[in-house]
């Protein structure tokens, strides 16, 4: 079995705390200990892994929010990539390095990174970057737009790239990820223990969907937590 990348486990990790939002997972763990405690050291221990940090936000309330959020970005990311590309080559090397467009969760973190590199590219004082604000401007990335995406963020989690200078060492990168990780593996046997309702499964991301030859949606109930013994 291939070994599951940094993302990989990231993503598992923000797809089961995002699926704590629904009081039948939640109300399943709280019989076995789970407290706000160990909903806020899941956050904290996912905002300090790696140079992404995640902030955890309030549940969120409106089921479109990911939707509108992928629409922001499916909109302002080619315009700006474009516009970039063409008249200001360097800047757009800056704006776009390991960035892309994504789909469902991850946009919570490519859409977080993306605003914050254009706030720095805003905080630069000469002139080529004053002029290419000025020009994303014009394309129609306005200040309300870019407001737009933070609102969203901030309704869900806000993702944003440390503001230390100095990037963690492997080692640092290793040890938070494993402990990140370990988090996960404990609270996530738990619930598959003890949740047997599918739609809460699948919430929390243990259940994954696939298609048969017919093309009829067929459940895998191959769970999270027996893919994930890795060594980290």
């Amino acid at each position: 079995m291939a070994r599951m990348t940094v993302g990989d486990k990231a993503r598992r990790v923000v797809t089961f705390l995002h699926g704590l939002a629904n009081p039948r997972a939640a109300s399943v763990l709280a019989a076995f200990g789970f407290t706000q405690k160990d909903l806020d050291e899941g956050w904290d221990l996912l905002k300090n892994m790696r140079a992404v940090r995640v902030e955890r936000g309030p549940i969120v309330t409106n089921p479109h929010t990911l939707r509108d959020l992928d629409e922001w970005e499916n909109r302002w990311f080619p315009v700006v990539k474009a516009t970039l590309q063409r008249h200001y080559p360097a800047l757009h090397d800056s704006m776009f390095p390991n960035l892309s467009q994504t789909e469902g969760l991850d946009v919570v973190n490519s859409v977080g990174v993306f605003v914050d590199r254009l706030a720095k590219l805003e905080a630069k004082a000469d002139a080529e970057s004053k002029a290419a604000r000025k020009l994303l401007n014009q394309r129609g990335l306005t200040a309300p737009v870019v407001k737009e995406a933070h609102d969203l963020l901030e309704t869900i989690s806000t993702i944003r790239e440390e503001p230390t200078p100095i990037a963690p060492t492997a080692e640092e990168v290793e040890s938070r990820e494993a402990a990140v990780w370990s988090w996960y593996l404990e609270w996530s046997a738990i619930a598959q223990a003890n949740i047997s309702d599918r739609n809460t499964l699948r919430s929390l991301g243990f259940l994954q969907t696939k298609r048969s030859s017919k093309s009829e949606p067929e459940e895998d109930s191959t769970s999270s937590t027996e893919q994930a013994p890795v060594a980290v």
